[in-house]
């Protein structure tokens, strides 16, 4: 078999990712057919000083990696990279200078103070807390350039009715981005997004339809949560995971999507949407975790899929509305508080399936008639029926 020889092309980029100068240096000692290779470079792949400029004597662009960095110069040198970070405003002073190329500038307070709201085309980051507590401005867009926007950034903008984030291949969002917004009625989210993260949108207040990318696979916690206006929302079929209170207090959400695949509904995901009145839930899912669905009062019905082994305390704690359940064959037990105050619920049939019936399971449901048990080795704790004053038998 023939082996390959490593030619000088090859180990120019090997060399790229040497960590010093030592490197590059021990490399022509080491490997006769490689002397040269540091004269072969027309830029410097890693940070150089006074002493180590000779060793790139073809050097034509000096890149400058950090803020200790030094420029450097003699006659072959004609441009600079920056590659550190510097803000928008001490670009703006050196950009008259054509030997210089700036790779990422920052959009900070000051620079809002002497520039204004527009984030220019030329910024890859938006710092933490740019924009917040502003009250001046009423839309934003945030341009395809940015690759980063930090947290807290736009906290506070109650006079924010409409923002845009561009289409980016790439870009990473902090959590707190979005934090208190009053007015709020269009929000733009690029399709290059697959995760929201937690807390970054919260308290949309007039945000009354919301549709997710479909490039989306995760959300995350608190994400929605306090959306008090928000109507309505699909949950694409890419999602695969959604976070703890992702739903949380978004009062006047009244129909919801599932994606088909998902497998788990968190702790408090619906806590409090106190005008949902029905979901379909998926054949997928496999868990309903504590508090899942606690005081959404006007949730009347719900059918739980068979495919549902576990239903946390307190599932559907508080919802008063609560009419018609049907439950899953697949259930062991029905776990403590689960339907307490159902004060709507007439009759709940217990499969086969189920061992014991916990704590408090249906305390004050006081429309409560009939409960059929199917099960012969059922435990029932004495509490499980607590204040249900219309129940005479079970």
């Amino acid at each position: 078999m023939n082996k390959k020889i490593i030619g000088h092309y090859e180990i120019m980029i090997v060399s790229m990712y040497f960590n010093d100068i030592n490197d590059f240096i021990n490399l022509e000692l080491a490997v006769k057919r490689f002397k040269g290779n540091m004269e072969r470079f027309h830029f410097n792949p890693i940070s150089l000083t006074t002493k180590t400029l000779k060793y790139f004597p073809s050097l034509e662009t000096l890149h400058l990696y950090n803020r200790n960095d030094k420029e450097l110069h003699n006659k072959q040198i004609i441009k600079y990279i920056i590659w550190y970070k510097v803000s928008y405003t001490y670009y703006m002073k050196h950009k008259s200078n054509t030997l210089k190329e700036f790779k990422n500038i920052t959009f900070n307070e000051d620079d809002v103070t002497n520039f204004g709201y527009e984030i220019p085309k030329q910024i890859k980051i938006v710092k933490k807390n740019c924009f917040i507590n502003n009250h001046s401005f009423k839309e934003i867009t945030i341009p395809p350039s940015v690759l980063s926007i930090h947290r807290s950034c736009l906290w506070v903008c109650k006079q924010l009715r409409s923002l845009k984030i561009s289409q980016q291949d790439y870009v990473i969002f902090s959590n707190h981005l979005f934090f208190n917004f009053y007015n709020l009625c269009s929000l733009e989210l690029p399709n290059s997004i697959v995760k929201i993260n937690n807390k970054k949108i919260p308290s949309i207040q007039n945000n009354q339809i919301f549709n997710i990318p479909t490039t989306v696979t995760s959300l995350n916690d608190y994400c929605f949560s306090e959306c008090s206006s928000l109507l309505s929302i699909q949950i694409p079929s890419s999602v695969i995971l959604i976070g703890n209170c992702a739903f949380k207090k978004c009062y006047f959400l009244q129909v919801i999507q599932l994606p088909i695949d998902i497998l788990t509904l968190p702790k408090s995901c619906f806590a409090l949407c106190t005008s949902l009145q029905t979901i379909i839930l998926p054949n997928s899912l496999k868990c309903l975790r504590n508090k899942c669905f606690v005081n959404c009062y006007s949730l009347h019905s719900i059918t739980i899929p068979n495919s549902v082994s576990q239903i946390g305390s307190h599932c559907f704690e508080g919802c008063r509305s609560l009419s018609s359940v049907i439950l899953s064959t697949s259930l062991s037990s029905i776990s403590s508080n689960c339907f307490n105050f159902c004060s709507s619920l007439r009759s709940i049939t217990l499969h086969s399936s189920i061992l014991s019936i916990e704590t408090y399971s249906f305390k004050n449901c006081y429309s409560l008639t009939t409960v059929q048990i199917n099960s012969p080795l059922c435990s029932i704790d004495p509490t499980s029926f607590e204040g249900c004053i219309n129940l005479h038998e079970i």
